[in-house]
């Protein structure tokens, strides 16, 4: 049994509180929600609540750690300043240390700069949060621990990996939580003597297929041929679009592995193949 949006009403206050809180339940916006649905809802909740707390402990760390440099030049700017409104003679002292902070200056001058660009690179263009999914240099990692000079994201076979954010900075980062509904194509290569009437029942029938599975699926399913290779092979692309992004990623290798096998099947039963 589904769960309607009259369920819910007589829990609200009004049924515009009610809608709000179904449409939370309803992921894939067909009006009814499922035992599954349900299940998962409160599981994403869940892992969103336990995101949202490292991801403040790390942003609080952060900005522990920018407390105490800006402390430590506020204290030094007060003890100068104090020196000099009570005509503290202490300039002259400093003077024999001037090539020491010069040298200094060329020492730290680099990191001083690379650390404030890594804190505007971390709280204003904040391209990620603790629990994300994001896709660099095509490699989809979960972010780990955020500090401001690195980043520690976990792969995918689960290797821990340290980036600096002076490298970080460098390149396009993909953020999956934050991005909406995805999509992926996929290449098929089928043979040249393949007719007409076969690709288009081939593309009816992939897509009736989809469209079935709204819950899953949604709209923009596309099958073209893109390529002709040495009068012997016809490469096909297809665009299936996914219902909601790939935060989730072992559900999107579900997905894709449901609708790889029925491509399989209605190519198997409309006598598509592919020979060398």
């Amino acid at each position: 049994r589904c769960l309607l949006i009259s369920d819910f009403e007589p829990y609200f206050k009004t049924a515009q509180d009610a809608k709000v809180a179904f449409d939370i339940f309803d992921r894939d916006g067909n009006g009814d929600i499922t035992r599954r649905e349900f299940r998962d809802t409160v599981v994403h909740i869940y892992r969103e609540r336990k995101d949202i707390a490292i991801s403040m402990r790390d942003t609080g760390q952060a900005l522990g750690k920018i407390d105490y440099m800006l402390l430590a030049v506020s204290l030094i700017a007060l003890l100068l300043t104090s020196f000099a409104i009570f005509n503290v003679e202490v300039w002259h002292s400093l003077v024999p240390l001037g090539s020491i902070l010069l040298a200094l200056t060329f020492v730290f001058g680099n990191t001083a700069k690379n650390t404030f660009e890594s804190i505007l690179f971390l709280f204003v263009t904040h391209p990620y949060d603790a629990g994300d999914y994001v896709l660099v240099d095509g490699q989809y990692l979960l972010v780990h621990n955020l500090g401001v000079m690195g980043t520690s994201f976990v792969s995918g076979d689960g290797q821990l990996i340290y980036a600096p954010t002076t490298v970080l900075m460098t390149k396009l980062i993909t953020n999956v939580r934050r991005s909406g509904s995805m999509g992926e194509s996929i290449k098929i290569n089928i043979d040249f003597r393949t007719t007409t009437d076969q690709f288009w029942e081939l593309h009816d029938r992939l897509l009736a297929w989809v469209t079935s599975q709204n819950r899953d699926f949604g709209p923009g399913f596309d099958l073209r041929v893109i390529d002709i290779v040495d009068v012997n092979q016809l490469i096909l692309n297809v665009w299936l679009p996914h219902k909601g992004n790939w935060q989730e990623l072992g559900k999107r290798f579900q997905r894709k592995t449901r609708f790889m096998l029925a491509l399989k099947d209605i190519m198997t039963e409309l006598n598509i193949r592919y020979e060398l």
